[in-house]
């Protein structure tokens, strides 16, 4: 018997990106790689209660900003005066954090994943208060070279194109073996082989 074998690999397999459809997705992968980066942070908190409004409040934490830029050590002030009664013993210390974890205001993360190691945020406010920030440690994410980053696009682009050629492929061919009887006929009209099978037989 005859058959067609449609296969998305051989169908896309000399498909190449062009230059800007290789940058695009080179710089999403290099966007999505970056924003699995983490951070080791800690901070120190001046609650908004109902008898602590946001200006006295922003007082409190500027007064310990104040601290910290003439030397203070940010655990020590943490553990003195933070109001974040879950991490104060702990001078502060929240461990990693990962962006877009959902467990911290955006205003939060977006300052701590601003900051670089050793480094100390000015006042920034959420929710909660206003908080001081800072990362003790920074754990990288590799961005692998340009090379490296060009060929996982192009067999992703490949991918994604087989699949498209597949779909497109099988559709054409049911329509045209709909009015032909003759296969080969259809398969020649999309540039595709002929195989040939075995006898079939009742038992297979």
């Amino acid at each position: 018997f005859e058959y067609v074998e449609l296969n998305a690999a051989s169908l896309a397999k000399n498909a190449t990106p062009d230059a800007a459809t290789l940058k695009k997705m080179t710089d999403a992968e290099v966007a999505r790689l970056k924003a699995a980066e983490k951070r080791e942070v800690r901070h120190i908190l001046m609650a908004i209660t109902p008898q602590v409004d946001a200006k006295l409040a922003k007082a409190k934490i500027d007064s310990l900003k104040v601290q910290l830029d003439a030397g203070a050590d940010f655990a020590a002030v943490a553990a003195q005066y933070s109001e974040d009664e879950g991490s104060k013993a702990e001078g502060g210390a929240l461990g990693v954090i990962e962006k877009g974890s959902g467990l911290f205001s955006a205003a939060f993360e977006k300052t701590a994943f601003a900051l670089s190691a050793g480094q100390v945020s000015a006042h920034v406010q959420d929710e909660q208060g206003w908080h001081l920030v800072k990362v003790d440690a920074v754990e990288a994410v590799t961005v692998p070279p340009a090379a490296e980053l060009a060929a996982k696009a192009t067999q992703m682009f490949r991918e994604q194109e087989g699949a498209k050629l597949l779909k497109s492929k099988i559709a054409e061919l049911k329509d045209l073996t709909a009015f032909e009887d003759d296969l080969s006929s259809a398969a020649s009209k999309l540039g595709l082989s002929i195989q040939q099978g075995g006898v079939l037989t009742s038992k297979g």
